[in-house]
């Protein structure tokens, strides 16, 4: 084993002599633009929302190719879509707590349904 008191140059043992920066490359500068417009909409039109999952789903739906991305992006908007009227009827018996059922019984029924769906 190289003891560092040994080498002359310490300097040479750092793996900073082989850093490259990385590169922008399309699907970055796509996601920022997607982030960007997503940004704007939730800021504009919907008065000042808070954007937060709406971008984690942006840049989950931007893919390596304009093709994967949208099949991501359709495949998310089935499955909200799916999932939450999936879940209304639970949430009503969750609010409403008919027969004395605990809510929270509603509530893990529901989200067992939605994930064996």
């Amino acid at each position: 084993m190289l003891d560092r008191a040994e080498v002359k140059n310490k300097w040479k043992l750092t793996p900073l002599k082989n850093f490259k920066s990385p590169r922008l490359t399309e699907r970055m500068w796509r996601t920022a633009l997607v982030v960007l417009i997503t940004s704007i909409i939730y800021e504009y039109p919907l008065e000042g929302r808070n954007p937060c999952f709406a971008l984690i789903g942006a840049v989950y739906g931007v893919g390596s190719q304009f093709e994967e991305g949208f099949h991501n992006g359709i495949n998310r908007v089935i499955g909200t879509l799916v999932g939450g009227l999936l879940v209304i009827p639970f949430y009503k018996l969750y609010t409403g707590q008919p027969f004395g059922i605990p809510g929270w019984v509603w509530l893990v029924a529901g989200v067992c349904l939605v994930l064996w769906c």
